[in-house]
C-alpha cells in the first residue's frame, strides 16, 4: 500500500486506529496516529513531509512484538498480515488537525537533484551520470514500506553500483 492510498484511506476515518504493517513495526498516520496518541497510548509522533502527497505528514509506530500489550482490551475490528483496524471513540477533525499543526517536523522537505551539482555549506561538487542514476535510486527508494533485510540488500546492490 502506498503513502497516497493511506492518506485517502485516512481522509474518510472517523472512528478507527488504521495500523498498518512496515517491516516489524504498526504504523499509524494521520487521524489514527492522533487517535492512537489520544485514546490508545501516548506515543513519539513524527512529521514529515511527504514529496509524493505534497504535505506534511504525522506517524507513530511500534514494534509488532508489543501489540498485544499496547491493544489490551481494545476491539479489534479488522485484522489483517498487513493491516489491523482497532475500533475507538468518534475522530473530532478540528482537534486532529490542531494537535497535527502542534508536531515538529522531524525532517525538512528532501532537497531534489535537478541539476549537474550539489551544494552544501557554500562547498559544490559536480555529479557524474552514475552519481546522478545512485542519488535518484536513493531518493526514490521507498524505505518507509521496506524491511531492515531489504534495506540492507538495496545498500549492498548501491555500494557495488559505487565500486563499479
Amino acid at each position: 500500500m502506498t503513502i497516497e492510498d493511506i492518506i485517502k484511506e485516512e481522509i474518510e476515518n472517523n472512528n478507527t486506529v488504521i495500523l498498518f504493517r512496515e517491516g516489524i513495526f504498526w504504523k499509524a498516520y494521520e487521524k489514527s496516529a492522533y487517535a492512537f496518541c489520544k485514546h490508545v497510548k501516548p506515543f513519539m509522533v513524527k512529521k514529515k513531509y511527504i514529496r509524493t502527497v505534497n504535505d506534511e505528514i504525522v506517524s507513530i509506530g511500534f514494534p509488532m512484538s508489543s501489540t498485544k500489550a499496547i491493544l489490551q482490551g481494545r476491539t479489534i475490528l479488522q485484522e489483517e498480515e498487513r493491516k489491523m483496524v482497532v475500533s475507538i471513540d468518534q475522530i473530532d477533525h478540528e482537534s486532529f488537525m490542531e494537535w497535527k499543526k502542534e508536531q515538529t517536523l522531524t525532517a525538512p522537505p528532501a532537497n531534489s537533484f535537478s541539476g549537474a551539482s550539489y551544494s552544501n555549506n557554500s562547498e559544490a561538487f559536480s555529479c557524474s551520470n552514475q552519481e546522478k542514476e545512485i542519488i535518484n535510486r536513493i531518493r526514490l527508494f521507498n524505505l518507509e514500506n521496506k524491511t531492515p533485510l531489504e534495506c540492507m540488500f538495496f545498500l549492498s546492490e548501491i555500494k557495488k553500483q559505487l565500486l563499479s
